[in-house]
């Protein structure tokens, strides 16, 4: 199952060229061509398609009850960019390829997850394993793709699931993800980094009616659950860092989205970053 999609691209600014034969050449060019030079880069990227790959398994228990294990799993694809289908892979499945077209390798991985657990000694009933996974695509940021991988997993017979979110974005010069420290404008600017996250999480724990506004009882809160972290992303205005359950609190707060305004981040964050952000 497939779905196509067009990213939309942000406005580039026009070709510039100065000097003799090269000015010359660049105003006999038609304007077509021009454009056409500066987009070739990014062609590859321009259309994907979003493909699901699914597989359960079912059997009956001691009682007569139906009990099944399932897996679900949508990624985009690429047709123009082998390279970027290879790596989102490795990244979904958490090994490296093994089939030339991929869709073996993704349709492996979820009939290795939908078994069903064995049926405990005493207990009438059989525990089979729930997983969903989601790698959605955030766009092009100048020579920046973003993408973040969604799971969610329950093990049978547990109180709940789990799920978390993984951020990563893909530099299309060296093909590789992003670390958070080469963002920085130096690495000692990691602790005022993690300074902004903290007081983000203050603001995200009082709006949610987590904790109250009182300094004390956010400092206890922190101290128990919170660490800052390198999952971040680009978001209109800033970037966001995302933590799963139990990460950042107790199950019943969620998945915890934390904003850092573009603004205070100057000084921090590297400027040629900055000016992605929209």
């Amino acid at each position: 199952m497939s779905r196509r999609h067009t990213p939309t691209r942000p406005r580039r600014a026009p070709l510039v060229m100065a000097g003799g034969a090269l000015l010359l050449f660049a105003l006999l060019l038609p304007p077509a061509v021009l454009a056409k030079a500066g987009e070739d880069k990014y062609a590859a990227y321009a259309h994907y398609e979003e493909q699901l790959y699914q597989a359960k398994s079912c059997l009956h228990d001691a009682r007569g009850e139906e009990r099944c294990a399932s897996a679900r799993l949508s990624v985009p694809r690429f047709p123009g960019a082998k390279w970027l289908d290879a790596l989102l892979t490795q990244k979904a499945t958490d090994a490296p390829p093994k089939h030339a077209d991929f869709a073996a390798d993704y349709q492996a991985f979820v009939d290795g997850l939908a078994q069903l657990g064995e049926q405990k000694e005493g207990d009438e009933s059989l525990y089979g394993d729930e997983f969903v996974g989601e790698m959605k695509f955030g766009g092009r940021y100048g020579d920046f793709l973003q993408f973040s991988y969604f799971v969610w997993t329950y093990g049978g017979g547990a109180a709940h699931g789990g799920g978390g979110i993984k951020n990563f974005l893909l530099n299309l010069d060296t093909r590789a993800p992003v670390p958070l420290e080469e963002i920085l404008v130096a690495p000692q600017k990691r602790a005022a980094l993690d300074d902004l996250q903290r007081n983000a999480y203050r603001d995200w724990l009082v709006e949610h009616e987590v904790t109250s506004s009182d300094r004390k009882e956010q400092d206890e809160f922190l101290a128990e659950w919170f660490t800052p972290n390198d999952n971040w992303k680009i978001v209109k205005g800033g970037l966001t860092f995302d933590y799963g359950h139990y990460e950042a609190g107790y199950y019943a707060i969620g998945m915890p989205e934390i904003r850092v305004p573009k603004a205070l981040l100057r000084g921090i964050v590297k400027p040629e970053i900055l000016r992605l952000i929209p």
